[in-house]
C-alpha cells in the first residue's frame, strides 16, 4: 500500500485561490516485519556458499569493533614469526626461499581467512624444486569434494581471468601462460574447474562440522548482533543527513496584505523562482496562514546507551572483554577470558603451522634433503610466546624456576623467544671475544642482594683477613 500527502485544505473554497505547492513523498510499507518471516540466522543459512561469503567479509570492513577485533587476532596470530634450525645452512636455506614468497604476508592472510571464513586453501606453484608463488585461494571459486575423508579439490576460473582469455589477444594469452600453468588454461578454456593436486593445495579448517561440505564462518554465532549493528549505525546516520539539511518555510503574504485575502498562485511562483537555488535545504512556499510543524526524532536517540548490549555480547564471543573493555568482570571471569583468548591464538597457529611443515616437507622431498639417519632437514617453526603475556609476570617465574633448578636453560631462553641451539651456536662463535668481554658483577656475588657493608663494598670472601671489630 502506498499513501500520498495530498495538498493541504483541499476543501477551503478550492475555486477562489489556490494553496500553494506541496512535495509528494511515497511510503511504501511492503517491507514491513511480518510474524511469518524467517529470522535473521535463518535467512543467512537459506543464503548461497558465495552470497555468505561475501557478506561475513563485508562485516569485518562494515563494523568497527569486528575489524579492530579482528585485526588485533591477525597480528596475535602472526607475531614473532621465525624458522629455526640447527644446521645454518639449511636455516639460511628455508629463510631465502620464505622471503622470496613474502612469507609474513602469507601469514596473515592465512590468519584472516581461518578467523573470518573457517578454512583456507593456500596454493604452490612449483618451479623446479622450489616454491616460486605461495598464495591463497578465493574459496568461492573452490569447490571440495569429499570421499573417505579425502579432499578433492576443484578450482574453477576468476571473471577476470575469464574476461582476459575471451579477448583472445596473443600477448595477453602469454602472460597469463607465465604465470599460471597451462594444464589451468587448457580446462578454463573447456569451461571446466581444474583438479588440484595434493603438492598445490590442501584444504586448512578452523572448525568444521565432519558431516559438512564446508566450514562455517565463525562470525556466524554474532550474525545476528553484526547486522544489528550496522542497521543501529545506518539509522543514526539517516537521521542525522535529514537533520543537517534545514528546512526553509517562505510564507507569502500576511494578514494585512490585501485584506488578509490569499495571494495569487503566480506570486507564489515567483517567490519560488527568486529563491530557486539548488541546496541541501528543502523549499517550502505557501500561503502566509499555514504552518507546518516538522517532527524530528529526539536527540536522545543519539546516546550510545543502545550500543551497549550489542556490543557486550560481541566482546563476549570474542573474548576479547579484558582488552578492549574497562568494565572486564572480576580477576577470575578476566582470567578465564584471557585464557581462553591465549588458547583460540595458540590453536590458529598450529593451524597455520600444520601447513608450514607440509611444506618444508615437501621442499625437503624434493631437493633430497635428509640426514645420515634418512630423516627429512626441515626447520622448526615457532611463534612468540611472549606476544600474550606480561614480561614481568614472564621474568618471575622464569627466575623462580630456574633458581630452584626446575627449569633447563633451553625452557628459560625458550620462554624469551630465544632458540636453544642458536645461541648456543653464537656463544661458541663468540669464544674468542672471551678475554675482552667481562662481566663486572652477577647477582650471585652479592652486589645486587644487598650482601655488604653500608657502603655497597662486596662482602670479603673466606680467604681475605677481617679487621676485628673496634670498641
Amino acid at each position: 500500500m502506498k499513501q500520498k500527502t495530498e495538498s493541504m485544505f483541499e476543501d477551503f473554497n478550492e475555486d477562489k485561490f489556490e494553496m500553494g505547492k506541496a512535495s509528494r513523498y511515497g511510503y511504501d510499507t511492503r517491507n514491513r516485519l511480518d510474524n511469518n518471516m524467517p529470522d535473521l540466522i535463518d535467512r543467512f543459512k537459506q543464503k548461497s556458499r558465495k552470497k555468505k561469503l561475501e557478506e561475513v567479509r563485508d562485516y569485518v570492513w562494515e563494523v568497527g569493533i569486528l575489524h579492530k577485533i579482528i585485526k588485533m587476532k591477525v597480528d596475535f596470530i602472526s607475531a614473532g614469526f621465525r624458522v629455526v634450525h640447527e644446521d645454518d645452512d639449511v636455516e639460511e636455506f628455508y629463510h631465502n626461499i620464505y622471503d622470496e614468497l613474502g612469507i609474513n604476508e602469507f601469514i596473515k592472510n592465512a590468519a584472516f581467512e581461518h578467523e573470518v571464513i573457517g578454512e583456507w586453501y593456500p596454493y604452490i606453484n612449483w618451479q623446479g624444486n622450489k616454491p616460486e608463488l605461495l598464495t591463497i585461494l578465493d574459496p568461492q571459486l573452490v569447490e571440495v569434494k569429499s570421499v573417505m575423508g579425502q579432499d578433492m579439490i576443484f578450482l574453477y576460473p576468476s571473471n577476470s581471468f575469464r574476461d582476459l582469455l575471451n579477448r583472445n589477444n596473443p600477448e595477453v594469452k602469454s602472460r597469463l601462460l607465465k604465470r599460471i600453468p597451462r594444464k589451468f588454461i587448457q580446462a578454463w578454456e573447456k569451461g571446466e574447474p581444474v583438479l588440484l593436486d595434493e603438492d598445490e593445495s590442501r584444504r586448512y579448517t578452523n572448525l568444521k562440522p565432519y558431516h559438512e561440505q564446508y566450514a562455517r564462518s565463525p562470525l556466524s554465532p554474532v550474525i545476528p548482533d553484526l547486522e544489528l549493528l550496522k542497521n543501529l549505525i545506518a539509522g543514526d546516520y539517516s537521521i542525522a543527513t535529514k537533520i543537517k539539511k534545514a528546512i526553509l518555510h517562505v510564507k507569502v503574504g500576511n494578514k494585512d496584505f490585501d485584506d488578509g485575502e490569499p495571494v495569487d498562485m503566480d506570486v507564489i511562483n515567483a517567490v519560488e523562482d527568486i529563491f530557486n537555488n539548488p541546496s541541501q535545504a528543502m523549499e517550502l512556499f505557501t500561503q502566509w496562514f499555514i504552518d507546518h510543524e516538522w517532527i524530528v526524532p529526539d536527540t536522545d536517540m543519539f546516546t550510545p546507551d543502545k550500543y551497549k548490549e550489542v556490543y557486550k555480547r560481541i566482546l563476549d564471543w570474542s573474548g576479547l572483554n579484558v582488552m578492549l573493555n574497562e568494565d572486564g568482570g572480576g580477576y577470575g571471569q578476566s582470567y578465564v577470558q584471557i585464557k581462553g583468548f591465549q588458547q583460540d591464538i595458540s590453536t590458529s597457529r598450529r593451524k597455520i603451522k600444520e601447513f608450514l611443515d607440509d611444506l618444508n616437507k615437501m621442499i625437503a622431498k624434493k631437493n633430497n634433503m635428509t640426514t645420515y639417519g634418512g630423516r627429512l632437514k626441515v626447520p622448526e617453526i615457532k611463534f612468540s610466546k611472549t606476544a600474550l603475556k606480561e614480561e614481568d609476570d614472564i621474568l618471575k617465574m622464569v627466575q623462580f624456576l630456574y633458581k630452584h633448578g626446575l627449569l633447563s636453560i633451553e625452557d628459560t631462553l625458550d620462554a624469551f623467544d630465544y632458540d636453544f641451539d642458536t645461541q648456543m651456536r653464537k656463544k661458541n662463535d663468540e669464544g674468542e671475544y672471551h678475554d675482552r668481554i667481562m662481566i663486572p658483577f652477577e647477582p650471585s656475588q652479592g652486589l645486587l642482594d644487598g650482601d655488604g657493608d653500608n657502603d655497597g663494598n662486596p662482602a670479603p670472601r673466606d680467604d681475605q683477613d677481617v679487621d676485628p671489630p673496634r670498641n
